[in-house]
């Protein structure tokens, strides 16, 4: 028989035996295709996208359900309760979209809000209101193994870790929010792990090359589950066009700017950030400009708010040296209130600090310890990334209540000496000679 023959004949029994059970099934009153549950597996998404989303109606494969009603069941009691909990769940998405809308775009343009096409998308930690463009995408800054939803979308099923750096896919504007928001979740979860664990527990995460968790066929639609909206969820904007971003900064944060800006207070209840997208859909740009401020917001946050509480040197480097570990680079700065590009080495950052404390170029941290942000110069913010280095390596235990005691008492010096156990000159100096012991010159 030939290669050809062969084939044939095994695509035959396939179809025979899976014929088969679905007829033995019905046999016995059961729905072969849906297994008396009213629910069938999309075909096109396979299962559940995890996250509240105001343009659900938009995918009408499913609604971002993951399941559709099962065609064949119509008039069953369990196909009506299935078609019950569609339409509550499409009730609830439409009440909450409805009410996100009159708090940002109408707010924003009134009349000509619903023209400015905003998405939103509650996911475990945020609310992301965003317009954004479709765009060429790469799955990075994500968990690993890529959930589930994301690699049945990108269809990277069976992608392996060591394939990630050359993968890419094209997103829409919406599964391009939608990837943004579980990359929004991810750094508030790195962020949480290193505050609570100190850096090295990133060393600990789960280095295996298996393939991405794929869509699993034998998985039932009851599962999987949607993360709801809910109280304490941090807001961010983030716009397609300056002028969208100014206008939305204007009446959500109380100012006017045409680069990202980071607001505080009463106006939302909590941090966030409102931004566009300057790099008109260069991902990699915009990928920093989320992580960078992310965790400018997360800082701010934790614990509790504390207006102008957290030194700026440290807010900055902090915000660095997560972008940095999480994407193997730096490409933001914060200017007074906005984020750009700056001039900062945006690799080897190591290895110019490992130059700079050799070369003896490097600064007392109190000349520059309560300076604004547009004061601190490049070669501030350099080695200010290399004293938070410091903490997050040998004081990984005590940065989490560093911040919290200057957030307490707004005493830099204090807080050195009552959570650290030095002083601040004693610091400089210990930060230099570990510094010296433990970079090199070509260091990333």
């Amino acid at each position: 028989m030939t290669a050809v023959g062969r084939a044939v004949l095994v695509l035959t029994i396939v179809l025979f035996v899976g014929l088969a059970t679905i007829a033995n099934a019905e046999e016995f009153g059961i729905c072969g295709k849906c297994r008396n549950t009213g629910k069938v597996p999309c075909a096109k998404c396979k299962v559940e996208y995890p996250y509240f989303c105001s343009a659900a109606r938009s995918m009408t494969c499913c609604y971002e359900l993951g399941w559709t009603l099962c065609p064949m069941c119509k008039g069953k009691s369990y196909y009506e309760v299935a078609e019950t909990e569609q339409n509550d769940y499409l009730g609830s998405v439409d009440s909450w979209a409805a009410n996100q809308a009159n708090k940002v775009e109408n707010a924003t343009w009134g009349k000509d809000g619903p023209n400015h096409k905003v998405i939103h998308i509650a996911s475990k930690y945020w609310v992301l209101s965003t317009n954004m463009n479709g765009r060429d995408m790469k799955l990075k800054c994500l968990p690993w193994p890529i959930p589930r939803w994301l690699a049945v979308a990108a269809k990277a099923e069976n992608i392996r870790k060591t394939m990630l750096d050359n993968f890419r896919f094209k997103a829409d504007g919406h599964l391009a929010a939608h990837v943004y928001v579980e990359r929004l979740d991810y750094v508030y979860d790195v962020f949480s792990k290193v505050y609570t664990s100190g850096a090295k527990s990133l060393d600990e995460a789960d280095n295996t090359d298996t393939p991405a968790d794929p869509a699993n066929p034998d998985i039932t639609p009851e599962e999987e589950g949607k993360i709801e909206p809910g109280p304490g969820k941090n807001p961010y904007y983030c716009w397609r066009t300056v002028s969208e971003q100014t206008a939305a900064t204007h009446v959500l944060g109380g100012q006017t700017t045409e680069q990202p800006l980071n607001c505080f207070g009463p106006m939302s209840g909590s941090s966030h950030t409102i931004q566009y997208d300057a790099a008109g859909g260069n991902d990699d740009m915009l990928l920093h400009d989320f992580v960078h401020n992310a965790v400018h917001l997360k800082l701010e946050d934790y614990g509790k708010f504390v207006i102008d509480a957290v030194p700026q040197w440290f807010g900055e480097a902090n915000s660095h040296w997560f972008e940095y570990t999480i994407l193997g680079s730096v490409t933001c700065i914060c200017w007074r209130e906005t984020t750009g590009n700056g001039n900062m080495p945006n690799k080897g950052i190591r290895g110019s600090i490992f130059r700079m404390v050799s070369e003896k170029r490097h600064k007392p941290l109190s000349a520059f310890a309560n300076a604004n942000l547009a004061a601190l110069t490049v070669a501030n913010r350099v080695q200010s990334m290399g004293l938070v280095d410091y903490m997050f390596k040998v004081y990984p235990d005590k940065v989490a209540q560093w911040v919290s005691h200057v957030k307490d008492h707004k005493d830099q010096g204090a807080a050195f000496r009552d959570v650290l156990g030095v002083s601040m000159s004693d610091f400089d100096t210990e930060w230099a000679a570990w510094v010296l012991k433990n970079y090199k010159d070509n260091m990333q």
